[in-house]
């Protein structure tokens, strides 16, 4: 227990019960896929694995569910400050930084 408060003290609590969910989270994401997996298995219903099948060739997958929460909001705050004009053209962009 020391350890864990020596480490929480130089660590944000915010960032460390994050952690936690993310790691909570992923356990239970595992769970579920096991649990369908399960139930695939134990199915003799060929028209579910018709359906399971067809669902997972057929699903389209957006590019922003694959990001994770940091970089969604990312994203988010960008296209925002693109909606409030709060942006500058390429060119802009490479004058700032030095490029011709």
């Amino acid at each position: 227990m020391l350890i864990l408060n020596t480490y929480l003290t130089k660590t944000n609590w915010r960032t460390f019960f994050s952690f936690l969910l993310s790691i909570f989270t992923h356990m239970n994401i595992q769970a579920e896929k096991l649990n369908v997996l399960q139930q695939i298995i134990n199915s003799d219903d060929v028209n579910l694995i018709k359906d399971i099948k067809s669902l997972i060739n057929n699903r389209e997958v957006d590019w922003f569910d694959g990001l994770n929460k940091s970089q969604q909001n990312d994203v988010t705050e960008g296209l925002s400050q693109l909606d409030s004009g709060n942006f500058f053209s390429h060119e802009e962009a490479k004058k700032r930084f030095g490029y011709k």
